[in-house]
């Protein structure tokens, strides 16, 4: 296993990340029964369960990250994620053919954007330490990526949010950084400058 600086490891998240921003006001769903026990459970079994992949041995790289995305996939919440992204892209430049086709990419994209993401993070301890109901359907889960010496190396905060009663991750924040302004500042700028097929094509490469 590599060792993680703060330094390498924002490095890792590098293209996601680069602005911090709150958004517990960004997306607008019913609001469900939730508490911090379930917060906290969903989170420690989400780590759990892609440590296990870090630690399946004779895993390629690209195996590696395929079974991430595929224990992601279906713990994202995919959709208000995806209209939000979508939201920095300009709506006028995309076909209904397009709009159906983003919409079967994005499952796919989002899981494995992520699964890049956190990859590099569940290699180590993530120790989950308290949690904070925000607005009516979303949490935030504190926790610290920690060294074999116990020794705090970076803060990762997990964004949850509920759907049909469940929760689910929306966003992944270290050292209070989040990736989703800067992917949604990214769809914008590619969109208008080459065009929503090339940001589709994009999403196909990182998506395969």
């Amino acid at each position: 296993m590599q060792s993680f600086s703060r330094r390498h490891l924002m490095t890792r998240l590098l293209p996601l990340t680069a602005l911090g921003f709150s958004a517990s006001s960004l997306f607008a769903t019913p609001a469900f029964a939730r508490d911090k026990t379930q917060a906290e459970s969903f989170t420690k079994a989400l780590v759990a369960e892609l440590s296990a992949v870090a630690k399946r041995p004779g895993l390629s790289e690209k195996a590696r990250n395929a079974a991430y995305r595929d224990v992601l996939q279906a713990k994202l919440a995919t959709e208000s994620i995806g209209k939000f992204l979508f939201k920095g892209a300009p709506t006028d430049l995309a076909t209904p053919a397009q709009r159906a086709e983003y919409n079967q990419l994005f499952p796919r994209f989002i899981a494995a954007a992520f699964a890049t993401q956190i990859g590099g993070l569940v290699e180590r301890q993530i120790n989950v330490k308290s949690s904070l109901l925000r607005g009516e359907n979303e949490a935030i889960v504190r926790s610290d990526l920690v060294d074999r010496a116990g020794i705090k190396k970076a803060s990762i905060d997990w964004r949850l949010r509920w759907i049909n009663g469940q929760p689910h991750l929306l966003d992944v924040l270290v050292e209070r950084i989040s990736p989703l302004v800067t992917k949604r500042q990214e769809f914008s700028s590619l969109a208008k400058r080459e065009g929503v097929d090339a940001l589709l094509a994009h999403m196909k490469t990182v998506a395969n």
